[in-house]
């Protein structure tokens, strides 16, 4: 019943029989649309007109067939559901599309990237293992924001006055705010600011931005195979700076996606980039708390080649990126005294694992990612109060 982002479509465009399979099977999980963009690809044979069925691709039909009856096995699990709420990553449509839909390329205008940090993001905390909602920012209201104990806002420049009083007194309320760098530097309008909108929450003042001379195309699409080490650069999170981490944490970053110039008001820097520059800062605010990335594409941060990344399947994160996402949402329940509704051990990156409810009843899904994955995935432990071996082969 709720409007959520469809983060699952872009699974689907990849013309890979396994990846339709998969993009199916997501949304299948999350109860949501599945779009094939070309039905003459799913037909039985090919047809006569080349035009239209010059896509068609062998073993589609018999792909949808396996779904369909495997929809109809678990059907009775996925609907008429409930999910435990808590984590939220807020998606801001307004700054998708204030970049996409302006003509000149400055400022802002030269990064239409929103959308791929934004997949990043969600397909991070997929890895973490961190069950959460997607939500649309524009939808946020008082009611709703008190199921959630966490939001995770990336890159959000754009936001509207009611937006940020809104996110404002969540957190005085007791929220726990993970953002990055660049958020709310605009208005509703993408009128860059002298101060971030949201600095008394951050606990620091925005000075400018840093970034690395980028290629042109950087602005909608660019090979990521390899790591590029011309651009490598790192932050560094010191041993117990947050209580779940038992040592250093060095997270490796993309410098082309550049990070923000920020001077500490009231919040404590955990992270410093290599010239010294603030890259972590945690701020207290009313009840609850800020943790202010300054980087602003960290779910850039990742190997994916052209065609996958606008997708959220199949990205290799930097070194350092989920560890750091899962340490911040774990230490902002710790220092509130919560437990996470789910937390999984010994499971593969690309298995998510998703707690539904039915009444008292809990169910566990597991959705294997990897095509290339044809055995078994087994022992993963699930906790608390939920302990389980699972067996969960590509998608069940």
């Amino acid at each position: 019943g709720r409007n959520i982002p469809g983060m699952e479509v872009y699974s689907l465009r990849c013309g890979n029989v396994r990846h339709y399979e998969i993009g199916m099977g997501i949304g299948i999980l999350h109860t949501q649309r599945f779009i094939l963009y070309n039905w003459g690809w799913v037909f039985k044979h090919p047809g006569a007109n080349r035009e239209w069925w010059g896509n068609w691709k062998e073993g589609m039909w018999e792909m949808v067939d396996r779904v369909y009856h495997k929809i109809e096995k678990v059907e009775k699990y996925l609907t008429h559901t409930d999910m435990p709420h808590g984590v939220g990553l807020l998606y801001s449509g307004r700054t998708n599309c204030n970049p996409y839909g302006m003509d000149k390329l400055n400022d802002i205008r030269k990064d239409k990237r929103y959308l791929q940090n934004i997949i990043g993001m969600y397909e991070a905390l997929k890895q973490a293992h961190i069950q959460f909602d997607l939500i649309w920012m524009e939808t946020l209201n008082k009611k709703r924001l008190k199921n959630y104990r966490v939001l995770v806002l990336p890159n959000a420049c754009t936001l509207a006055d009611e937006e940020r009083e809104l996110i404002k007194d969540w957190v005085k309320q007791g929220g726990v705010l993970i953002a990055t760098g660049s958020t709310s530097i605009r208005d509703r309008w993408a009128r860059e600011k002298e101060n971030y909108q949201l600095a008394d929450v951050f606990g620091v003042d925005y000075k400018g931005r840093k970034t690395e001379d980028r290629p042109d195309n950087w602005r909608y699409f660019l090979p990521r195979d390899l790591i590029d080490k011309k651009y490598l650069g790192s932050f560094n999170v010191a041993d117990k700076a947050l209580e779940n981490m038992a040592g250093d944490l060095k997270v490796s970053y993309d410098m082309r996606a550049g990070y923000d110039a920020v001077k500490p008001t009231t919040g404590k820097v955990l992270g410093t980039w290599s010239d010294g520059s603030p890259a972590l800062v945690i701020n207290e605010y009313g009840k609850g708390e800020s943790i202010f990335l300054t980087g602003i594409g960290l779910g850039l941060a990742c190997q994916a080649n052209q065609q996958q990344q606008n997708f959220p399947l199949y990205r290799s994160f930097y070194p350092g990126v989920v560890e750091l996402l899962k340490s911040l949402v774990e230490n902002a329940y710790a220092d509130k005294g919560a437990k996470l509704s789910l937390i999984v051990e010994n499971c593969p990156l690309h298995t998510e694992v998703l707690l539904k409810t039915q009444g008292r009843t809990k169910i566990i899904h597991f959705l294997n990612y990897d095509a290339e994955r044809s055995g078994k995935i087994k022992d993963i432990k699930t906790l608390p109060q939920i302990a389980i071996t699972a067996a969960a082969q590509k998608f069940t």
